[in-house]
């Protein structure tokens, strides 16, 4: 899915049957991109409802605080009236600044 109207893009991929579903996205993440991101997500395969679910940030170039709380409360409503327990969230790694490297 593609949503460049708001900079966004998120990729919905399964590494195998077993394993988990994993939601990355990249470009920025905003209270707009969220909407989109969850309207597409209702009406798409329903992906929120997978049990194993990974919301991947690690691509997010910009996260508005408003954005990642706004998917955050879809996810977990969706997934709650489901019985199901929040998805695992992987954040982007914060850089290192220069003076603080070990050689």
């Amino acid at each position: 899915m593609n949503f460049m109207e708001h900079s966004s893009r998120l990729d919905i991929s399964l590494s195998d049957i077993n394993g988990p579903l994993r939601l990355s996205l990249s470009g920025g993440l905003t209270l707009e991109s969220s909407k989109a991101l969850t309207a597409a997500l209702d009406r798409g395969i329903h992906p929120a409802a997978c049990p194993d679910l990974v919301l991947d940030l690690q691509g997010a170039e910009n996260i508005e605080p408003a954005g990642l709380a706004a998917l955050q409360l879809y996810l977990t409503q969706v997934r709650q009236a489901l019985g199901l327990p929040e998805p695992a969230v992987e954040f982007p790694a914060l850089p290192l600044e220069e003076a603080k490297v070990l050689p």
